[in-house]
């Protein structure tokens, strides 16, 4: 007869050795939405961040008419009163070797007009060059706006940041697809962990542990060998 071994949960104590004070070193963080599925985080994951402060843009689904592009600003592509979301511009005026788009912001509230070859500069800051063809009424650009860190399992070929180690999940985390969750992190210390407990993302080397077991001491979150 075959002897089922029941598997205990993890506790808390599986990670931690030492940890200063919960309400210093533990905080709630935005989980980043799933992107065509849901987004899990595994309990005790290494934790990266994406930074805020960021707009990416690009054409609407299924692409544009005019061939003209649309670049968010290099340097200050978000602005004071800027949201999370995604903004919509849309062509509603044609010219030749020109146009006018619309504005709106993540609630579909009008923030104002651009015209082709302009800088738009509210909320958001961009600017739209013409292109050959032109554009025509109904051609658009999607905005995603990120202004505050969003956190993913670490993720060592990442370039958004989610590269770097910036805690360690307590609980696991569950973003449904399109809808940011929630997951309590480690994200400072003085903390002390147990090796045995942290989970790696898969193939990660022993290099890349080196460096992001760096970037959790510089927190004060310190991995000790326990095995």
């Amino acid at each position: 007869m075959d002897v089922i071994k029941a598997v205990r949960p993890k506790t808390l104590s599986d990670l931690l050795a030492y940890e200063v004070d919960p309400i210093y070193t533990r905080e709630n963080l935005t989980l980043l939405a799933g992107n065509g599925s849901a987004r899990d985080v595994d309990q005790f994951s290494v934790l990266g961040a994406i930074a805020g402060g960021t707009a990416t843009a690009a054409a609407k689904s299924g692409g544009n008419t005019g061939q003209g592009v649309l670049t968010v600003d290099a340097t200050t592509p978000v602005l004071s009163g800027a949201r999370d979301g995604v903004y919509r511009v849309v062509c509603t005026t044609v010219a030749a070797g020109g146009g006018t788009f619309t504005v709106y912001d993540p609630d579909g509230v009008l923030l104002g007009e651009i015209a082709v070859g302009q800088t738009f500069a509210n909320q958001i800051k961009f600017a739209i060059a013409d292109g050959t063809p032109d554009f025509t009424a109904g051609d658009a650009f999607n905005i995603t706006v990120l202004t505050a860190p969003k956190y993913v399992a670490l993720d060592p070929t990442a370039t958004n940041g989610a590269q770097n180690a910036a805690g360690v999940a307590l609980f696991a985390g569950h973003a449904a697809d399109g809808v940011d969750g929630v997951i309590t992190g480690l994200v400072r210390g003085p903390a002390l962990l147990r090796s045995s407990g942290i989970a790696w993302p898969a193939g990660i080397s022993d290099a890349q542990k080196a460096i992001a077991l760096a970037q959790l001491a510089a927190l004060g979150i310190v991995v000790r060998q326990d095995g």
